[in-house]
């Protein structure tokens, strides 16, 4: 299992509930290494916007479809999913099956209750064994042939085309391209 930490060295985090805590985040991170998770740090700041959206889709976005939790406004506003993502608003993804399946990302929406980055690692710390077994291999997440799948979708329908994030639009090509 492998916690993916992305930040921008060069962007403070915006004031905002998703971001509480992120001051632990660092230090959380650090313990988690020693009970057998492994943990990246990704800085941002160098990371070209669509690079950085590309990321925001594959690893935020299918977790949270998966998992069934709100994200869009977490990292961006209603029009524009994902603005803050990595930048704004750090996030933390977790990747299973030999850390090509990303399985959980934070901060999210559950119901009216943001989960923090924060909440997550400290729950984590609480019971290890439980979140690692969670995640291994075979345990319910997108494998890496599925994922790559849905990018070809994506790519037949869309093209080269870099996605705002709007989905009426989205909607709306995947239904013209039936």
């Amino acid at each position: 299992m492998k916690l993916s930490y992305y930040h921008s060295s060069e962007h403070a985090p915006l004031e905002d509930r998703a971001n509480l805590g992120l001051e632990e985040v660092p230090r959380l991170l650090k313990r988690l290494e020693r009970v057998g998770a492994r943990a990246e740090f990704v800085d941002t700041a160098d990371l070209a916007e669509e690079k950085l959206f590309d990321i925001y889709c594959r690893h935020a976005v299918v977790p949270s479809v998966w998992n069934r939790y709100a994200i869009r406004q977490v990292f961006g506003t209603r029009r524009r999913g994902g603005t803050f993502f990595g930048r704004g608003v750090p996030a933390l993804v977790v990747l299973a099956n030999g850390d090509k399946s990303p399985v959980d990302v934070y901060p999210h929406l559950e119901g009216e209750h943001i989960v923090t980055i924060r909440d997550f690692l400290a729950s984590f710390l609480k019971e290890p064994a439980r979140y690692l077994r969670q995640h291994e291999p075979g345990k319910g997440s997108l494998s890496l042939d599925k994922i790559e799948q849905l990018q070809l979708l994506r790519k037949e329908i869309f093209g080269d085309e870099v996605l705002s994030g709007d989905s009426a639009k989205i909607i709306r090509r995947v239904r013209e391209s039936r």
